[in-house]
Protein backbone atom coordinates (compact mmCIF):
# COMPACT_ATOMS: atom_id res chain seq x y z
CA UNK A 1 0.00 0.00 0.00
CA UNK A 2 1.61 3.38 -1.02
CA UNK A 3 1.54 6.42 1.52
CA UNK A 4 0.18 8.70 -1.09
CA UNK A 5 -0.90 7.10 -4.48
CA UNK A 6 -0.95 8.66 -7.66
CA UNK A 7 -3.31 9.41 -10.63
CA UNK A 8 -1.42 6.69 -12.32
CA UNK A 9 -1.75 4.07 -9.59
CA UNK A 10 -5.70 4.51 -9.95
CA UNK A 11 -4.80 3.01 -13.45
CA UNK A 12 -2.83 -0.08 -12.57
CA UNK A 13 -5.77 -0.55 -9.80
CA UNK A 14 -8.55 -0.47 -12.60
CA UNK A 15 -6.81 -2.50 -15.20
CA UNK A 16 -5.40 -5.48 -12.32
CA UNK A 17 -8.84 -5.17 -11.21
CA UNK A 18 -10.64 -5.95 -14.24
CA UNK A 19 -8.02 -8.78 -15.00
CA UNK A 20 -8.03 -10.57 -11.92
CA UNK A 21 -12.37 -10.43 -11.72
CA UNK A 22 -11.97 -11.58 -15.29
CA UNK A 23 -9.76 -14.38 -14.41
CA UNK A 24 -11.95 -15.38 -10.90
CA UNK A 25 -15.43 -14.98 -11.92
CA UNK A 26 -15.57 -18.43 -13.86
CA UNK A 27 -13.95 -19.81 -10.22
CA UNK A 28 -17.47 -19.04 -8.60
CA UNK A 29 -19.57 -20.48 -10.95
CA UNK A 30 -18.22 -23.73 -10.35
CA UNK A 31 -18.17 -22.72 -6.61
CA UNK A 32 -22.00 -21.77 -6.89
CA UNK A 33 -22.83 -24.80 -8.32
CA UNK A 34 -20.99 -26.61 -5.98
CA UNK A 35 -23.36 -25.30 -2.80
CA UNK A 36 -26.15 -25.20 -4.59
CA UNK A 37 -26.41 -20.81 -4.93
CA UNK A 38 -28.37 -21.06 -8.12
CA UNK A 39 -30.96 -18.22 -9.78
CA UNK A 40 -33.63 -19.72 -11.09
CA UNK A 41 -35.81 -17.34 -13.60
CA UNK A 42 -38.32 -15.89 -11.98
CA UNK A 43 -40.22 -12.38 -12.79
CA UNK A 44 -38.00 -10.07 -11.97
CA UNK A 45 -35.01 -11.64 -14.77
CA UNK A 46 -34.36 -12.00 -18.37
CA UNK A 47 -32.20 -15.12 -17.89
CA UNK A 48 -34.17 -18.18 -19.44
CA UNK A 49 -32.28 -21.07 -17.68
CA UNK A 50 -30.64 -21.39 -14.40
CA UNK A 51 -27.71 -19.02 -13.42
CA UNK A 52 -25.13 -19.57 -10.77
CA UNK A 53 -24.54 -16.97 -8.00
CA UNK A 54 -21.50 -15.67 -6.09
CA UNK A 55 -20.10 -13.92 -8.84
CA UNK A 56 -19.78 -11.08 -6.53
CA UNK A 57 -16.57 -13.06 -4.91
CA UNK A 58 -15.09 -12.99 -7.82
CA UNK A 59 -15.23 -8.90 -7.73
CA UNK A 60 -14.45 -8.86 -3.87
CA UNK A 61 -11.13 -10.89 -4.55
CA UNK A 62 -10.07 -8.34 -7.59
CA UNK A 63 -10.70 -5.36 -5.37
CA UNK A 64 -9.11 -6.46 -2.37
CA UNK A 65 -5.64 -6.99 -4.20
CA UNK A 66 -5.98 -4.05 -6.00
CA UNK A 67 -6.57 -2.30 -3.02
CA UNK A 68 -4.16 -3.71 -0.70
CA UNK A 69 -1.40 -2.73 -2.96
CA UNK A 70 -2.46 0.59 -4.21
CA UNK A 71 -4.80 2.25 -1.41
CA UNK A 72 -2.96 4.83 1.23
CA UNK A 73 -1.86 2.17 4.36
CA UNK A 74 -4.02 3.52 6.75
CA UNK A 75 -7.10 2.65 9.09
CA UNK A 76 -9.72 4.14 6.79
CA UNK A 77 -8.26 2.11 3.59
CA UNK A 78 -8.09 -1.00 5.94
CA UNK A 79 -11.74 -0.69 7.20
CA UNK A 80 -13.03 0.67 3.93
CA UNK A 81 -11.83 -3.07 2.77
CA UNK A 82 -12.83 -5.11 5.89
CA UNK A 83 -16.38 -3.59 5.09
CA UNK A 84 -16.46 -4.92 1.96
CA UNK A 85 -15.56 -8.38 2.52
CA UNK A 86 -18.14 -8.04 5.36
CA UNK A 87 -20.97 -7.60 3.02
CA UNK A 88 -19.47 -9.86 0.77
CA UNK A 89 -20.08 -12.32 3.06
CA UNK A 90 -23.79 -11.06 4.02
CA UNK A 91 -24.22 -11.41 0.09
CA UNK A 92 -23.16 -15.12 0.27
CA UNK A 93 -25.16 -16.16 3.10
CA UNK A 94 -28.00 -14.71 1.20
CA UNK A 95 -27.21 -16.09 -2.04
CA UNK A 96 -26.80 -20.11 -0.56
CA UNK A 97 -29.53 -19.70 2.23
CA UNK A 98 -32.09 -16.37 1.10
CA UNK A 99 -32.06 -15.02 4.76
CA UNK A 100 -35.04 -12.83 5.50
CA UNK A 101 -34.62 -9.38 5.31
CA UNK A 102 -33.63 -8.42 9.43
CA UNK A 103 -30.89 -10.60 9.60
CA UNK A 104 -29.89 -9.41 5.96
CA UNK A 105 -30.44 -6.12 6.91
CA UNK A 106 -28.53 -6.39 9.93
CA UNK A 107 -25.76 -7.77 8.28
CA UNK A 108 -25.47 -4.46 6.10
CA UNK A 109 -25.80 -2.42 8.82
CA UNK A 110 -22.83 -4.24 10.31
CA UNK A 111 -20.84 -4.25 7.30
CA UNK A 112 -21.21 -0.58 6.85
CA UNK A 113 -20.25 0.45 10.78
CA UNK A 114 -16.71 -0.89 10.07
CA UNK A 115 -15.67 2.13 8.17
CA UNK A 116 -18.04 4.50 9.24
CA UNK A 117 -16.62 3.66 12.91
CA UNK A 118 -12.69 4.24 11.38
CA UNK A 119 -13.70 7.56 10.30
CA UNK A 120 -15.27 7.48 6.74
CA UNK A 121 -18.17 9.52 6.95
CA UNK A 122 -19.81 12.26 5.40
CA UNK A 123 -18.56 14.95 7.25
CA UNK A 124 -20.20 18.02 4.17
CA UNK A 125 -22.08 18.72 1.35
CA UNK A 126 -23.89 20.91 -0.68
CA UNK A 127 -27.20 21.05 -1.79
CA UNK A 128 -28.45 23.46 -4.54
CA UNK A 129 -30.94 26.68 -2.81
CA UNK A 130 -29.66 25.26 0.85
CA UNK A 131 -25.85 26.07 0.29
CA UNK A 132 -23.20 23.89 2.60
CA UNK A 133 -24.85 21.17 5.17
CA UNK A 134 -22.38 19.52 7.80
CA UNK A 135 -23.69 16.94 9.43
CA UNK A 136 -20.40 16.19 10.99
CA UNK A 137 -20.26 18.65 13.32
CA UNK A 138 -23.93 17.63 15.34
CA UNK A 139 -23.39 15.27 18.03
CA UNK A 140 -26.70 13.27 18.74
CA UNK A 141 -25.91 10.98 21.26
CA UNK A 142 -22.62 9.11 23.49
CA UNK A 143 -22.16 5.36 22.84
CA UNK A 144 -19.50 3.57 24.60
CA UNK A 145 -17.51 6.69 25.23
CA UNK A 146 -17.91 7.66 21.75
CA UNK A 147 -19.56 10.93 20.11
CA UNK A 148 -22.20 9.80 17.45
CA UNK A 149 -22.72 12.33 15.03
CA UNK A 150 -25.06 13.26 12.41
CA UNK A 151 -22.64 12.26 9.61
CA UNK A 152 -22.12 8.91 11.15
CA UNK A 153 -25.77 7.95 10.97
CA UNK A 154 -26.41 9.60 7.79
CA UNK A 155 -23.49 7.70 5.71
CA UNK A 156 -24.67 4.37 7.07
CA UNK A 157 -28.22 5.10 5.92
CA UNK A 158 -26.93 6.21 3.09
CA UNK A 159 -24.51 3.20 2.26
CA UNK A 160 -27.47 0.94 3.09
CA UNK A 161 -29.58 2.22 1.08
CA UNK A 162 -27.69 1.80 -2.23
CA UNK A 163 -26.44 -1.70 -1.23
CA UNK A 164 -30.35 -2.29 -1.52
CA UNK A 165 -30.69 -0.69 -4.68
CA UNK A 166 -28.26 -2.66 -6.15
CA UNK A 167 -29.95 -5.89 -4.75
CA UNK A 168 -32.98 -4.58 -6.59
CA UNK A 169 -31.74 -3.97 -10.04
CA UNK A 170 -29.40 -7.52 -9.41
CA UNK A 171 -32.31 -9.43 -10.92
CA UNK A 172 -31.37 -8.12 -14.48
CA UNK A 173 -28.11 -9.70 -15.63
CA UNK A 174 -25.53 -7.20 -15.79
CA UNK A 175 -27.68 -4.35 -14.81
CA UNK A 176 -26.02 -3.98 -11.30
CA UNK A 177 -21.99 -4.56 -12.61
CA UNK A 178 -23.30 -2.26 -15.64
CA UNK A 179 -24.56 0.62 -13.05
CA UNK A 180 -21.62 0.18 -10.53
CA UNK A 181 -18.76 0.36 -13.11
CA UNK A 182 -20.64 3.57 -14.93
CA UNK A 183 -20.58 5.19 -11.33
CA UNK A 184 -17.48 3.99 -10.02
CA UNK A 185 -15.94 5.50 -13.18
CA UNK A 186 -17.88 8.99 -12.71
CA UNK A 187 -16.59 9.33 -9.10
CA UNK A 188 -13.07 8.00 -10.14
CA UNK A 189 -13.04 11.13 -12.67
CA UNK A 190 -14.22 13.57 -10.47
CA UNK A 191 -12.40 12.36 -7.30
CA UNK A 192 -8.84 12.51 -9.19
CA UNK A 193 -9.44 16.12 -10.86
CA UNK A 194 -10.39 17.08 -7.29
CA UNK A 195 -6.40 15.46 -6.39
CA UNK A 196 -8.38 13.15 -4.14
CA UNK A 197 -6.45 10.49 -5.26
CA UNK A 198 -7.36 7.63 -2.22
CA UNK A 199 -10.86 8.15 -3.27
CA UNK A 200 -9.95 7.92 -7.26
CA UNK A 201 -7.94 4.66 -6.57
CA UNK A 202 -10.76 3.30 -4.66
CA UNK A 203 -13.45 4.28 -7.82
CA UNK A 204 -11.36 3.25 -9.98
CA UNK A 205 -10.92 -0.57 -8.57
CA UNK A 206 -14.41 -0.94 -7.86
CA UNK A 207 -14.82 -0.03 -11.73
CA UNK A 208 -12.27 -2.47 -13.11
CA UNK A 209 -13.40 -5.30 -10.89
CA UNK A 210 -17.31 -4.40 -12.21
CA UNK A 211 -16.09 -4.13 -15.73
CA UNK A 212 -14.19 -7.73 -15.35
CA UNK A 213 -17.46 -9.06 -13.92
CA UNK A 214 -19.33 -7.69 -17.04
CA UNK A 215 -17.27 -10.20 -19.18
CA UNK A 216 -19.28 -13.30 -18.23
Amino acid sequence: MPADPTNLDALYAFLVAAVLALALVPMTKWLANRVGAIDHPNERSLHTVPTPKLGGLGILAAALVAGFLWLPDDSESHAILYGAIAIAWVGFLDDVFELPAAPKLLGQVVAVVIPVAAGVTVENFTVPFFGRLTPGTVDLFHLWGTTIQLGDVATVLGLVAVINVINLIDGVDGLAAGVAAISALTLATIALSLDRTAAGVLAALTAGAALGFLRW
